[in-house]
């Protein structure tokens, strides 16, 4: 499907990043979660949902891992090594990971970023505005052209811009 010219256009690209600055003082992120802050300025150990426990967050104990927000508004991960889990991707960078047959739960929010993650047999699982998305696309191919679809991933294939 064209795009126009004005149209945003996102992706799942890996983008340019510049070096990742000195993260925030532990002791701040650690307060704003005995605070029981929640929500996108929370720091992402304080984010965990009462269905899906978020394994991807800011642990003392995971052995030199680091978790912040970058300027953009995403939360940072780097050097974590999530096996069998269920990680929620959205607003996320990843940096230096490692995922071992996880499930990679994308909900349509933030498109996360992987900069130099390794994977090994991902499940990727698409829920919330996500999913409406895939359905949408689904009944499109089914219902009206096909054509239309395989032009998007023509588009997919050719790589977006930054998000």
């Amino acid at each position: 499907m064209p795009h126009s010219a004005g149209a945003r256009r996102t992706g799942w690209g890996i983008p340019a990043r510049p070096p990742r600055k000195a993260s925030r003082s532990p002791n701040r992120a650690n307060s704003r979660a005995r605070e029981g802050l929640k929500g996108p300025t929370a720091p992402l150990s304080a984010r965990r949902s009462a269905t899906m426990t978020k394994q991807n967050g800011h642990s003392d104990s995971s052995g030199g891992s680091q978790s912040d927000r970058d300027e953009s508004g995403r939360d940072d991960v780097v050097g974590q090594s999530f096996s069998s889990e269920r990680v929620l991707l959205d607003g996320t960078h990843f940096e230096d990971c490692t995922f071992d047959t996880c499930t990679l739960v994308y909900g349509g929010g933030k498109p996360p970023h992987f900069v130099r993650c390794d994977f090994a047999a991902p499940r990727f699982v698409f829920e919330d505005a996500a999913q409406n998305t895939i359905q949408l696309m689904s009944a499109i191919y089914n219902g009206i052209d096909e054509r239309i679809i395989e032009k998007t991933f023509d588009e997919i294939r050719k790589g977006f811009g930054p998000a």
